[in-house]
């Protein structure tokens, strides 16, 4: 190893070492949201109140169920999408609406045609 590089090395292994705990900040810090955009009482909302009290548990901080149902479930994922993104938002999902819209989103393009929508996929 040639004296350069082990200088180098010794000038920049300090700033790495200090600026890890700088940057990470512990998670959570504040309740996270579950933003279910479908009628309370449905399947995804019963999934998601059953899975927030042991999650609420696990991560040492309050998890709330939003309920925004409405427009096919686009209004609570133009929430989410606009929320930051930071991970306290979140979208659950059941996996047949997102494979249903990725889907007709694939046709649409393969035929040539696009409808106008709000949400892109």
């Amino acid at each position: 190893m040639n004296m350069k590089r082990f200088w180098t090395s010794m000038l920049v292994m300090p700033s790495i070492l200090l600026a890890g705990p700088v940057m990470a900040e512990a998670f959570p810090s504040r309740p996270v949201r579950l933003v279910v955009p479908f009628p309370a009482g449905g399947v995804t909302d019963i999934l998601a109140r059953t899975l927030a009290q042991p999650l609420s548990r696990s991560l040492g901080q309050v998890v709330i169920v939003d309920n925004r149902p409405s427009a096919g479930a686009v209004i609570g994922a133009e929430q989410v999408g606009r929320a930051p993104a930071d991970g306290y938002t979140v979208l659950p999902l059941p996996l047949r609406w997102v494979l249903c819209n990725l889907t007709r989103s694939i046709e649409r393009r393969s035929r040539g045609t696009r409808k106008s929508s709000r949400m892109r996929i």
